[in-house]
């Protein structure tokens, strides 16, 4: 028992160290180590002047640079807050990820499986267009809420994540909110009349509290604290301060979210690439969708609750007014993936039976043939990092080249 024991903490070992080896590889190797653009230019918004969209960063390192003096509110401070979030957001994918290895009882497919998807979310926000981008505080803000709901601990998580997640940034409600709303709809579902009130309650404040949020942020602060001209040359000054060397000022962004421009049509010419983007990523994407398609299917079929399966696959469809309006699909693209491995990863975690068996026998199917294997870990390794409005980066190449090719 002791050398099985003994066996068991070695092997842990060895996953840990090759976990960590693969995420410092891909780190070093795709990061440029720079907040770029917009990431930078979102800490210059804060409520200094009234609450204002995506505000709630910039009020942090505000209050920060007030505290230890003026010559920290500068580009250095925006890097290592931003580092710091990233070290956060590793660390709760990590837990989470260790937590879906424990609940299949230490597993070799269950590791294996963690370290395939792993690049995934790491690579994500180590581009130079993704570091120190606020979706991964999102993601990690709905992995917790979520959890503190298929656990029935702290349930009040599920309102303050929430609404934490819209003050950073206002598309939460249509992105990421979706995984709370699925957990607290499963648990309505599966629980006894007496504990279904309870969650049918939680589940109306937590919605009445967003909304409240939400537009609070794009209606009622705008007609309390009315934005002058002077100020609006003072956030641009410090966004200026706030910029990477050699970076310009996302003005758009501010006359976004500081005086209320519809940034529509200037968005139009973006769209076009998106979607032609998007069609190619689906066209190649059928492998893995036909495979996740199986897997819905098994669970289907096993569930005793068929309408409930349903509802939660269309959970994704949170993310459709943002395809509309807005032109960067792949990250809502990358949120809708987000949204089935968190819950996948939630429902194995709180022992859902269907889930965990149904997943495991997939997975071990794709096991016994070696070539399979490495088919969809190459597959998949292709389409990453994802990227905003060309999806990812092999949509991108072909893009460019049939471009290029037609013009040059």
């Amino acid at each position: 028992m002791q050398e099985l024991h003994e066996l068991k903490r070695s092997d842990d070992k060895k996953y840990s160290v090759a976990m960590l080896l693969m995420t410092v590889v891909m780190i070093v190797g795709q990061s440029k180590f720079i907040v770029e653009g917009m990431n930078a230019t979102m800490f210059a918004l804060n409520y200094r002047h009234g609450v204002v969209a995506r505000g709630l960063f910039g009020s942090i390192l505000d209050v920060i640079c007030r505290i230890l003096g003026d010559r920290f509110y500068c580009y250095n401070t925006v890097f290592i807050f931003s580092t710091i979030g990233y070290i956060l957001y590793l660390a709760v994918l990590w837990y989470f990820g260790k937590l879906f290895i424990r609940a299949y009882g230490e597993s070799n497919y269950a590791k294996a499986f963690v370290m395939m998807i792993a690049p995934f979310f790491i690579e994500m926000y180590m581009t130079s267009e993704g570091y120190g981008r606020t979706d991964m505080y999102l993601l990690i803000l709905s992995l917790i809420a979520g959890y503190a709901v298929l656990k029935d601990r702290g349930m009040i998580l599920c309102v303050i994540c929430p609404a934490i997640g819209i003050l950073i940034h206002e598309g939460y409600a249509f992105d990421y909110y979706n995984i709370v709303l699925a957990c607290l709809i499963y648990k309505i579902v599966f629980h006894g009349a007496k504990k279904r009130s309870k969650y049918i309650i939680w589940l109306g404040i937590s919605i009445l509290v967003s909304l409240f949020v939400f537009f609070w942020v794009f209606s009622f602060s705008k007609s309390l604290f009315p934005v002058s001209e002077e100020m609006f040359e003072g956030i641009v000054s410090d966004a200026q301060r706030l910029a990477a060397p050699g970076q310009d000022v996302h003005y758009d962004a501010l006359r976004a979210y500081v005086l209320g421009v519809d940034l529509y049509d200037s968005e139009l010419e973006f769209l076009a690439d998106a979607r032609i983007s998007t069609c190619l990523f689906i066209l190649m994407f059928i492998p893995i969708i036909l495979k996740i398609r199986d897997i819905i299917k098994a669970i289907y079929k096993e569930s005793s609750h068929k309408e409930v399966v349903m509802l939660l696959c269309m959970g994704s469809l949170t993310t459709v007014p943002l395809f509309i309006r807005k032109c960067d699909y792949g990250r809502w693209i990358f949120a809708a993936i987000c949204y089935y491995l968190a819950l996948l990863c939630l429902l194995v975690i709180t022992e859902n039976k269907v889930v965990k068996k149904v997943f495991m026998e997939q997975v071990e199917k794709i096991a016994h043939n070696q070539w399979e294997v490495i088919f969809y870990t190459i597959y998949f390794m292709l389409f990453i990092p994802f990227q905003t409005v060309y999806v990812d980066r092999m949509c991108r190449s072909i893009l460019v080249g049939i471009i290029r090719g037609a013009y040059y």
